[in-house]
C-alpha cells in the first residue's frame, strides 16, 4: 500500500440508496454500488489522509476482532476504487 494520500476524482456524484451507496461516473455513465464501509473509505480519500489514517479511521469506527487484517481489506478497497478510475492515479 503507498503512503501517498488517494484522492477522490472530481465529479463523481453520490447517493444513498438503502445500507449502499452510489457512485455514479457521469464522464463513463457507470453506476458503482458500494457498501457503509468502501463509503467510509470513500469519504477519507480526501487527499489529506495516508492509507495508515484511514486504516486507525476505520478501526475506531468499527468494532474489529483481533484476527481481522483492515489493512488488507483497505488495500483491496482502495485498489478497487483505482481500477473503477474513481480515484485520482
Amino acid at each position: 500500500m503507498t503512503a501517498s494520500p488517494p484522492t477522490r476524482r472530481d465529479g463523481i456524484e453520490m447517493r444513498k440508496l438503502g445500507n449502499e451507496w452510489l457512485l455514479y461516473d457521469p464522464r463513463s455513465g457507470i453506476v458503482h454500488i458500494i457498501n457503509g464501509t468502501a463509503h467510509l473509505v470513500w469519504e477519507l480519500c480526501d487527499g489529506t489522509r495516508n492509507p495508515a489514517d484511514i486504516e486507525a479511521a476505520l478501526t475506531a469506527a468499527y468494532e474489529v476482532p483481533e484476527n481481522a487484517d483492515v489493512r488488507k481489506d483497505l488495500e483491496h478497497i482502495l485498489q478497487s476504487f483505482l481500477e473503477k478510475d474513481l480515484l485520482v492515479p
